[in-house]
């Protein structure tokens, strides 16, 4: 598949910026709360969320230095929610490293992230006054959409059943919209055309779905050696992903009967039964419905990248990144 040499460009470019960004952190004291966000900001990662960000602002025609200091701001949030997130899931690693809160303590992980959070914001200031307090409603409102969409994420937990249209809405919240607000904000940050901003914030929460929904198809479904996953582990964990939702709304007779029964087993039982309960799930169509929701997602999102008006050449590279992340098997 064709891979546009404009990506890895302009992750060059970005990650130049936030090395510049991580030195700055190196004269603020105390160095115990700056230490952390150094470290988180360190472990790599795809950018995927700034690079749409200056990715959009080429395709209005501008540079992409115009909108370096929304990619920061974005990623400085994505990076925020990471630590809280890691929080709340007691996760032990993060990109094969020691979570925040493990590798120093809770009260320190949590206020690295809230003074992340005001470094996020602080970004969007260095645009002009009115500009400014028109990206900082937006960005504002998406930021409170992740933190509805992570609560969701957590009752989701006390809950006997969810259906796929909650999923569908909580992931929209806490993975979809903060795509869409890096694309809207890198438009508007390059002057462009304010009709492309509802489209590229569709195209970018619709591209966030399908890729969440295709995790979740690859943590059920795929080969350990493929996913870099271990087989099952939302299973193992009781965690509300789409195959779960979808086996709940649609498995029948015995089918259901076997599915009840392992839902209702302890971790160690559920590891000896997980691949016979995968088995199950892939007979009774669970993991063709489960990417048939990605693929109509990815349809969306590809139905909003053909309304935007910006050049062929950008809507193709759009297209490309599109399909190099949702074509992935890790």
């Amino acid at each position: 598949m064709y891979f546009p040499d404009k990506i890895q460009s302009l992750s060059a470019d970005f990650e130049a910026v936030l090395k510049s960004y991580i030195q700055t952190l190196n004269i603020k004291t105390p160095s115990s709360l700056y230490e952390p966000e150094k470290y988180i900001l360190s472990m790599g990662g795809k950018r995927i969320r700034p690079i749409l960000s200056l990715l959009a602002a080429e395709s209005e025609g501008n540079s992409c230095k115009s909108a370096m200091h929304v990619a920061l701001c974005i990623e400085l949030f994505h990076n925020f929610s990471l630590i809280h997130d890691d929080i709340m899931d007691q996760a032990p690693l993060r990109r094969g490293h020691p979570t925040v809160h493990l590798k120093w303590n809770l009260p320190v992980a949590i206020l690295c992230g809230d003074n992340m959070l005001i470094h996020s914001l602080n970004c969007l200031l260095n645009y002009p006054s009115g500009l400014s307090s028109e990206m900082m409603e937006i960005f504002l409102s998406t930021a409170e959409g992740v933190c509805e969409g992570q609560q969701m994420d957590m009752d989701f937990e006390n809950q006997p059943h969810v259906h796929p249209d909650e999923y569908i809405r909580m992931i929209s919240q806490k993975t979809g919209i903060l795509l869409g607000c890096a694309l809207t904000l890198g438009s508007m940050a390059a002057r462009g055309k304010k009709e492309n901003r509802q489209h590229f914030f569709e195209f970018g929460k619709n591209l966030g779905i399908s890729f969440q929904i295709l995790d979740d198809y690859l943590d059920a479904f795929s080969e350990p050696e493929e996913s870099g996953k271990v087989k099952g582990g939302d299973f193992l964990a009781g965690k509300k992903s789409m195959p779960h939702i979808l086996a709940d709304a649609n498995l029948k007779g015995k089918a259901l009967s076997e599915w009840e029964n392992f839902k209702r087993l302890e971790k160690s039982e559920k590891q000896k039964n997980i691949t016979k309960i995968i088995a199950v799930l892939e007979s009774e169509n669970i993991a063709f419905l489960c990417k048939e929701a990605a693929a109509g997602y990815a349809k969306k999102a590809e139905e909003s990248l053909k309304k935007l008006n910006i050049s062929f050449e950008y809507k193709k590279i759009f297209s490309d990144l599109s399909a190099f992340l949702l074509q992935r098997k890790k």
